[in-house]
Protein backbone atom coordinates (compact mmCIF):
# COMPACT_ATOMS: atom_id res chain seq x y z
CA UNK A 1 0.00 0.00 0.00
CA UNK A 2 1.27 3.46 -0.90
CA UNK A 3 1.97 5.24 2.44
CA UNK A 4 1.08 8.57 0.81
CA UNK A 5 -2.47 7.42 0.11
CA UNK A 6 -4.84 8.44 2.92
CA UNK A 7 -7.85 6.36 1.89
CA UNK A 8 -7.79 3.88 -0.98
CA UNK A 9 -11.53 3.24 -0.55
CA UNK A 10 -12.41 6.63 -2.04
CA UNK A 11 -11.47 8.21 -5.39
CA UNK A 12 -8.90 10.96 -5.79
CA UNK A 13 -10.59 14.37 -5.50
CA UNK A 14 -9.38 17.05 -7.89
CA UNK A 15 -9.92 20.49 -6.38
CA UNK A 16 -10.33 23.13 -9.12
CA UNK A 17 -9.57 26.71 -8.05
CA UNK A 18 -9.91 29.48 -10.68
CA UNK A 19 -7.83 32.44 -9.56
CA UNK A 20 -6.79 35.91 -10.58
CA UNK A 21 -3.77 35.64 -8.30
CA UNK A 22 -5.32 37.10 -5.16
CA UNK A 23 -3.41 36.52 -1.94
CA UNK A 24 -6.39 34.60 -0.54
CA UNK A 25 -5.52 31.81 -2.99
CA UNK A 26 -2.94 30.47 -0.54
CA UNK A 27 -5.57 30.13 2.20
CA UNK A 28 -7.88 28.29 -0.22
CA UNK A 29 -5.12 25.91 -1.33
CA UNK A 30 -4.06 25.27 2.26
CA UNK A 31 -7.61 24.34 3.24
CA UNK A 32 -7.84 21.92 0.30
CA UNK A 33 -4.52 20.24 1.15
CA UNK A 34 -5.60 19.93 4.79
CA UNK A 35 -8.55 17.64 3.96
CA UNK A 36 -8.65 14.65 6.27
CA UNK A 37 -9.11 10.99 5.28
CA UNK A 38 -9.26 11.65 1.52
CA UNK A 39 -6.65 12.13 -1.21
CA UNK A 40 -6.66 15.38 -3.13
CA UNK A 41 -4.85 17.20 -5.86
CA UNK A 42 -5.24 20.93 -6.37
CA UNK A 43 -5.42 22.62 -9.77
CA UNK A 44 -5.01 26.39 -9.51
CA UNK A 45 -6.09 27.82 -12.87
CA UNK A 46 -4.62 31.31 -13.18
CA UNK A 47 -6.53 33.37 -15.74
CA UNK A 48 -6.12 37.06 -14.98
CA UNK A 49 -2.56 37.84 -13.97
CA UNK A 50 0.88 37.77 -15.54
CA UNK A 51 2.47 36.35 -12.39
CA UNK A 52 1.91 32.64 -11.80
CA UNK A 53 1.98 31.59 -8.12
CA UNK A 54 4.18 28.70 -7.02
CA UNK A 55 3.69 26.01 -4.36
CA UNK A 56 6.12 23.55 -2.81
CA UNK A 57 3.57 20.78 -2.35
CA UNK A 58 3.64 18.32 -5.31
CA UNK A 59 -0.12 17.86 -4.99
CA UNK A 60 -0.62 21.38 -6.36
CA UNK A 61 -0.50 22.10 -10.09
CA UNK A 62 -0.62 25.64 -11.43
CA UNK A 63 -2.26 25.89 -14.85
CA UNK A 64 -1.82 28.89 -17.12
CA UNK A 65 -5.39 29.78 -17.98
CA UNK A 66 -4.80 33.21 -19.48
CA UNK A 67 -6.03 31.98 -22.84
CA UNK A 68 -9.35 31.01 -21.21
CA UNK A 69 -10.51 34.15 -19.36
CA UNK A 70 -13.60 33.95 -17.21
CA UNK A 71 -14.54 31.69 -14.36
CA UNK A 72 -16.45 29.15 -16.45
CA UNK A 73 -13.62 28.51 -18.94
CA UNK A 74 -11.10 28.39 -16.07
CA UNK A 75 -13.15 25.78 -14.24
CA UNK A 76 -13.48 23.71 -17.39
CA UNK A 77 -9.75 23.88 -18.00
CA UNK A 78 -9.19 22.60 -14.48
CA UNK A 79 -11.66 19.76 -15.01
CA UNK A 80 -10.00 18.75 -18.27
CA UNK A 81 -6.59 18.61 -16.59
CA UNK A 82 -7.84 16.75 -13.50
CA UNK A 83 -6.46 13.31 -12.63
CA UNK A 84 -9.26 12.47 -10.20
CA UNK A 85 -12.66 11.05 -11.05
CA UNK A 86 -14.34 13.44 -8.60
CA UNK A 87 -14.20 17.23 -8.90
CA UNK A 88 -14.59 19.72 -6.04
CA UNK A 89 -14.88 23.43 -6.83
CA UNK A 90 -13.30 26.09 -4.64
CA UNK A 91 -13.13 29.83 -5.32
CA UNK A 92 -9.84 31.50 -4.46
CA UNK A 93 -11.37 33.69 -1.73
CA UNK A 94 -13.18 30.83 0.04
CA UNK A 95 -11.95 27.95 2.20
CA UNK A 96 -13.03 24.62 3.70
CA UNK A 97 -13.30 22.91 7.03
CA UNK A 98 -10.75 20.03 7.26
CA UNK A 99 -13.44 17.33 7.05
CA UNK A 100 -15.49 18.95 4.30
CA UNK A 101 -14.70 16.39 1.61
CA UNK A 102 -14.88 13.20 3.67
CA UNK A 103 -18.17 14.20 5.28
CA UNK A 104 -19.52 15.20 1.89
CA UNK A 105 -18.62 11.77 0.50
CA UNK A 106 -20.48 10.17 3.40
CA UNK A 107 -23.49 12.37 2.66
CA UNK A 108 -23.45 11.12 -0.93
CA UNK A 109 -23.17 7.48 0.15
CA UNK A 110 -26.44 7.78 2.06
CA UNK A 111 -28.15 7.97 -1.34
CA UNK A 112 -25.85 6.47 -4.01
CA UNK A 113 -22.37 4.92 -4.41
CA UNK A 114 -19.62 7.50 -4.60
CA UNK A 115 -18.28 5.86 -7.78
CA UNK A 116 -21.57 6.35 -9.62
CA UNK A 117 -22.14 9.30 -11.96
CA UNK A 118 -25.63 10.25 -10.83
CA UNK A 119 -25.04 12.91 -8.18
CA UNK A 120 -24.04 16.47 -7.40
CA UNK A 121 -23.28 17.31 -3.77
CA UNK A 122 -23.22 20.60 -1.90
CA UNK A 123 -22.58 21.55 1.71
CA UNK A 124 -23.98 24.35 3.79
CA UNK A 125 -21.82 27.47 3.95
CA UNK A 126 -20.76 30.01 6.54
CA UNK A 127 -20.89 33.47 4.96
CA UNK A 128 -18.28 35.93 6.20
CA UNK A 129 -19.24 39.59 5.80
CA UNK A 130 -16.74 42.49 5.72
CA UNK A 131 -18.04 43.86 9.03
CA UNK A 132 -17.22 40.59 10.81
CA UNK A 133 -20.74 39.19 10.86
CA UNK A 134 -21.30 35.56 9.94
CA UNK A 135 -24.41 33.77 8.69
CA UNK A 136 -25.24 30.13 8.00
CA UNK A 137 -26.81 29.18 4.65
CA UNK A 138 -28.97 27.23 4.33
CA UNK A 139 -30.52 26.91 7.74
CA UNK A 140 -29.52 23.45 8.83
CA UNK A 141 -31.55 20.52 7.53
CA UNK A 142 -30.40 18.20 10.34
CA UNK A 143 -29.72 15.36 7.91
CA UNK A 144 -28.59 15.34 4.26
CA UNK A 145 -31.42 15.83 1.77
CA UNK A 146 -31.66 14.77 -1.85
CA UNK A 147 -33.71 16.41 -4.59
CA UNK A 148 -34.40 15.67 -8.23
CA UNK A 149 -35.75 19.20 -8.71
CA UNK A 150 -33.04 21.74 -7.87
CA UNK A 151 -34.94 24.74 -9.22
CA UNK A 152 -37.78 24.02 -6.81
CA UNK A 153 -35.30 23.50 -3.97
CA UNK A 154 -33.45 26.73 -4.75
CA UNK A 155 -36.19 29.14 -5.75
CA UNK A 156 -39.60 28.17 -4.39
CA UNK A 157 -40.18 30.14 -1.20
CA UNK A 158 -42.09 28.21 1.42
CA UNK A 159 -41.42 30.58 4.30
CA UNK A 160 -40.22 34.13 4.92
CA UNK A 161 -36.69 32.93 5.65
CA UNK A 162 -34.53 33.58 2.62
CA UNK A 163 -31.86 31.26 4.04
CA UNK A 164 -33.91 28.08 3.83
CA UNK A 165 -32.23 26.81 0.64
CA UNK A 166 -28.81 27.68 -0.72
CA UNK A 167 -26.16 26.25 -3.06
CA UNK A 168 -22.79 27.97 -3.48
CA UNK A 169 -20.01 27.05 -5.93
CA UNK A 170 -17.24 26.42 -3.39
CA UNK A 171 -19.33 23.70 -1.77
CA UNK A 172 -19.92 21.71 -4.97
CA UNK A 173 -18.54 18.21 -5.54
CA UNK A 174 -19.47 15.94 -8.45
CA UNK A 175 -18.19 13.17 -10.77
CA UNK A 176 -15.83 14.52 -13.43
CA UNK A 177 -17.98 13.06 -16.20
CA UNK A 178 -20.82 15.48 -15.47
CA UNK A 179 -18.66 18.45 -16.44
CA UNK A 180 -17.97 16.82 -19.80
CA UNK A 181 -21.70 16.40 -20.40
CA UNK A 182 -22.45 20.02 -19.39
CA UNK A 183 -19.18 21.97 -19.67
CA UNK A 184 -18.77 25.09 -17.57
CA UNK A 185 -17.43 27.08 -20.52
CA UNK A 186 -20.81 26.82 -22.29
CA UNK A 187 -22.69 28.72 -19.57
CA UNK A 188 -23.42 32.47 -19.28
CA UNK A 189 -21.42 34.45 -16.72
CA UNK A 190 -24.45 35.04 -14.51
CA UNK A 191 -26.09 32.58 -12.08
CA UNK A 192 -23.47 30.12 -13.32
CA UNK A 193 -23.53 27.74 -10.36
CA UNK A 194 -27.32 27.44 -10.29
CA UNK A 195 -27.42 27.19 -14.08
CA UNK A 196 -24.90 24.35 -14.16
CA UNK A 197 -26.66 22.37 -11.43
CA UNK A 198 -30.06 22.77 -13.11
CA UNK A 199 -28.77 21.99 -16.63
CA UNK A 200 -26.86 18.94 -15.43
CA UNK A 201 -29.86 17.64 -13.49
CA UNK A 202 -32.08 18.05 -16.53
CA UNK A 203 -29.57 16.44 -18.89
CA UNK A 204 -28.46 13.49 -16.77
CA UNK A 205 -31.30 13.07 -14.23
CA UNK A 206 -28.72 13.20 -11.45
CA UNK A 207 -29.81 13.83 -7.90
CA UNK A 208 -28.63 16.90 -5.97
CA UNK A 209 -27.56 16.14 -2.41
CA UNK A 210 -27.39 18.90 0.19
CA UNK A 211 -25.26 18.04 3.22
CA UNK A 212 -26.29 18.58 6.81
CA UNK A 213 -23.26 20.60 7.92
CA UNK A 214 -21.80 24.05 7.17
CA UNK A 215 -18.34 22.97 6.00
CA UNK A 216 -17.59 25.66 3.39
CA UNK A 217 -16.58 29.23 4.23
CA UNK A 218 -17.86 31.80 1.74
CA UNK A 219 -15.99 35.10 1.99
CA UNK A 220 -18.17 37.85 0.54
CA UNK A 221 -16.34 40.18 -1.86
CA UNK A 222 -18.11 43.52 -1.70
CA UNK A 223 -16.50 45.08 -4.80
CA UNK A 224 -17.96 42.31 -6.93
CA UNK A 225 -21.42 42.92 -5.52
CA UNK A 226 -21.75 46.65 -4.96
CA UNK A 227 -20.34 48.00 -8.22
CA UNK A 228 -22.26 45.90 -10.73
CA UNK A 229 -26.02 45.86 -11.14
CA UNK A 230 -26.74 42.69 -13.11
CA UNK A 231 -30.49 42.66 -12.67
CA UNK A 232 -31.23 42.61 -16.41
CA UNK A 233 -28.83 39.74 -16.99
CA UNK A 234 -30.40 37.77 -14.12
CA UNK A 235 -33.91 38.29 -15.52
CA UNK A 236 -32.71 37.22 -18.97
CA UNK A 237 -31.17 34.12 -17.37
CA UNK A 238 -34.49 33.33 -15.68
CA UNK A 239 -36.37 33.74 -18.97
CA UNK A 240 -33.97 31.31 -20.61
CA UNK A 241 -33.59 28.71 -17.84
CA UNK A 242 -36.88 28.81 -15.94
CA UNK A 243 -39.34 29.41 -18.78
CA UNK A 244 -40.48 25.76 -18.73
CA UNK A 245 -40.64 25.59 -14.93
CA UNK A 246 -43.91 26.07 -13.06
CA UNK A 247 -45.02 29.72 -12.90
CA UNK A 248 -44.68 29.62 -9.11
CA UNK A 249 -40.94 28.92 -9.42
CA UNK A 250 -40.42 31.66 -12.03
CA UNK A 251 -42.44 34.12 -9.97
CA UNK A 252 -40.78 33.28 -6.66
CA UNK A 253 -37.31 33.60 -8.20
CA UNK A 254 -37.96 36.97 -9.86
CA UNK A 255 -39.71 38.39 -6.78
CA UNK A 256 -36.68 37.63 -4.63
CA UNK A 257 -33.23 37.23 -6.20
CA UNK A 258 -33.14 39.95 -8.92
CA UNK A 259 -35.34 42.21 -6.79
CA UNK A 260 -32.82 42.00 -3.95
CA UNK A 261 -30.02 42.88 -6.37
CA UNK A 262 -31.72 45.99 -7.74
CA UNK A 263 -32.85 47.02 -4.24
CA UNK A 264 -29.19 47.00 -3.15
CA UNK A 265 -28.68 49.95 -5.49
CA UNK A 266 -31.83 51.81 -4.42
CA UNK A 267 -33.13 51.50 -7.99
CA UNK A 268 -36.86 52.01 -7.43
CA UNK A 269 -37.77 52.02 -11.14
CA UNK A 270 -35.72 48.89 -11.64
CA UNK A 271 -37.43 47.22 -8.67
CA UNK A 272 -40.88 47.98 -10.07
CA UNK A 273 -39.79 46.59 -13.45
CA UNK A 274 -38.63 43.40 -11.74
CA UNK A 275 -41.98 43.03 -10.00
CA UNK A 276 -43.81 43.48 -13.31
CA UNK A 277 -41.58 40.75 -14.69
CA UNK A 278 -42.29 38.48 -11.71
CA UNK A 279 -46.06 38.78 -12.03
CA UNK A 280 -46.08 38.89 -15.83
CA UNK A 281 -43.93 35.80 -16.38
CA UNK A 282 -44.70 33.98 -13.14
CA UNK A 283 -47.03 33.63 -10.20
CA UNK A 284 -45.23 34.33 -6.92
CA UNK A 285 -46.57 32.57 -3.86
CA UNK A 286 -47.52 34.33 -0.63
CA UNK A 287 -44.09 34.02 1.08
CA UNK A 288 -42.29 35.44 -1.98
CA UNK A 289 -44.88 38.23 -2.26
CA UNK A 290 -44.37 39.24 1.37
CA UNK A 291 -40.60 39.09 0.92
CA UNK A 292 -40.92 41.29 -2.17
CA UNK A 293 -42.86 43.88 -0.19
CA UNK A 294 -40.15 43.98 2.44
CA UNK A 295 -37.42 44.24 -0.21
CA UNK A 296 -39.25 47.07 -1.99
CA UNK A 297 -39.46 48.99 1.30
CA UNK A 298 -35.71 48.56 1.81
CA UNK A 299 -35.15 49.76 -1.76
CA UNK A 300 -37.14 52.92 -1.06
CA UNK A 301 -35.15 53.54 2.12
CA UNK A 302 -31.87 53.12 0.23
CA UNK A 303 -33.10 55.51 -2.46
CA UNK A 304 -34.12 58.17 0.08
CA UNK A 305 -30.86 57.85 1.99
CA UNK A 306 -28.84 58.24 -1.20
CA UNK A 307 -30.77 61.39 -2.13
CA UNK A 308 -30.03 63.17 1.15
Amino acid sequence: MNPDVKNADYPLISVVIPTSGRSSLFRAVESALAQEDVDVEVLAVVNNTEILPSFDDPRVRVIDGRMAPGQGPARQMGVENASGSVIALLDDDDFWEPRKCIEQIRDVERFTPINSDGWIAATGVTIHYPDGRQALRPRIHGVPVSTMNPEEYLFMRKSLRRADNFIQSSSLMFPKRLATVVPFNTLPEVCTDWGWVIATNRTTACQVIIGAGHRTHYDISLPGISKTNRTRQILAWADNVLSDSPRRIMGDFCATTPLQVTAHFGDVKGALAVLRHAYGKGRPGLPATLMAGRTLLLCLMTYVTARK
